[in-house]
């Protein structure tokens, strides 16, 4: 937690932009994915490297954007085990990872700890922009409560993508439109059992609220829509451990 706090007054932000090309598949091509998706495979990995990912994105607010801490520094912010050995070496595993799927690019000057800053959130390699300086584009908007009252240590790689994705949707609304589940398969990339793991995990934690919508009368076919509604305030608190546990999140 001392670590968090140290992230959250370096970065002096209020809150992290992700932008929707790292949430949505390409309007341009439904078939493709956007890189949500594959950074959550891999169980633990997936985990650490989506965590790692938005804490770049936190600490990297200006430009050039870029991060230099050694591994061991990530391990212990994440909360990692050994991060003088295996955290520092899963650290290592998800910036390599991230590189690769030109998330992020890298400098590794001899003798200094690695440099790192984000590049485009669609994965194409592009320079980044801040989603929030890009007139028109959408993004979840992540208050830095999320680290500093530790809810990126408890929460579960399901349900920090199922927040963001919801984040995006709301967009700042206290009353974002229904959503059909067939249209956000179609948007998101997530699959029907993450998903369902992650709005749960939420709902037990109190961020989401889900509420039933039909529409069509009695001659037509019931068509049926889910509201959801994330209640940001609850990230104001840290969680309750107890809490966390029964949803089977990973610490």
């Amino acid at each position: 937690m001392e670590r968090l706090d140290w992230l959250v007054k370096k970065s002096k932000r209020q809150s992290v932009a992700v932008g929707r090309d790292f949430l949505r598949r390409p309007a341009s091509n439904q078939k493709s994915q956007a890189p949500l998706g594959p950074v959550l495979r891999g169980g633990r990995g997936g985990e650490v490297r989506l965590k790692l990912y938005l804490s770049i994105l936190l600490l990297g607010v200006r430009k050039p954007h870029r991060v230099q801490l050694p591994p061991r520094s990530w391990a212990e912010i994440l909360g990692l085990e050994d991060p003088d050995g295996n955290g520092a070496r899963r650290i290592n595993d998800a910036i390599r990872w991230l590189e690769r799927h030109k998330l992020i690019a890298t400098e590794r000057p001899t003798g200094e700890p690695p440099i790192a800053w984000p590049l485009h959130e669609s994965g194409s390699g592009f320079e980044y922009a801040r989603p929030g300086d890009v007139k028109g584009y959408t993004y979840a908007s992540l208050p830095v409560q999320f680290w500093y009252r530790g809810w990126i240590l408890w929460l579960s790689s399901a349900a920090i993508a199922s927040l963001l994705i919801l984040l995006e949707l709301q967009r700042g609304r206290n009353s974002p439109d229904p959503v059909a589940p067939r249209r956000l398969n179609e948007r998101y990339c997530l699959s029907d059992e993450i998903w369902a793991k992650g709005v749960s995990e939420l709902k037990g934690l109190g961020l989401v609220t889900v509420n039933k919508a039909t529409s069509g009368d009695h001659a037509e076919r019931r068509r049926y829509r889910n509201n959801f509604k994330v209640i940001v305030e609850v990230l104001d608190d840290e969680p309750k451990i107890s809490d966390v546990t029964a949803q089977g999140a990973v610490a």
